[in-house]
């Protein structure tokens, strides 16, 4: 007997694992802490972490300290993305802080 759902007729948000019948879970057992540690950091589909980057305030000249980058995030990690070359509006070129 096949127990798997047909491949392209899985609504969005559907969850889908190879487990035995009758023990899928649902959403509140996937929304549930206890069951699942979420992602510290999720980003948009069709976007590419394209690097990280280590803020090091000690590398800033004083000039530097009064605009810009606050030096509470020294030390914080940042990375930048690039979108969908056809997303309307357009995603990509955010630079996240990983704190």
């Amino acid at each position: 007997m096949d127990t798997h759902p047909p491949v392209f007729d899985l609504p969005t948000g559907a969850q889908f694992s190879r487990r035995p019948v009758g023990t899928q879970p649902d959403d509140a057992w996937c929304q549930n802490p206890n069951n699942n540690k979420p992602p510290r950091l999720s980003f948009q589909a069709h976007s590419a972490p394209l690097d990280l980057v280590f803020y090091d305030n000690s590398k800033c000249s004083p000039r530097d300290n009064n605009v810009g980058i606050p030096r509470k995030w020294d030390g914080d990690a940042f990375t930048s993305f690039h979108g969908s070359w056809n997303r309307q509006p357009p995603t990509g070129k955010i630079y996240p802080a990983l704190t």
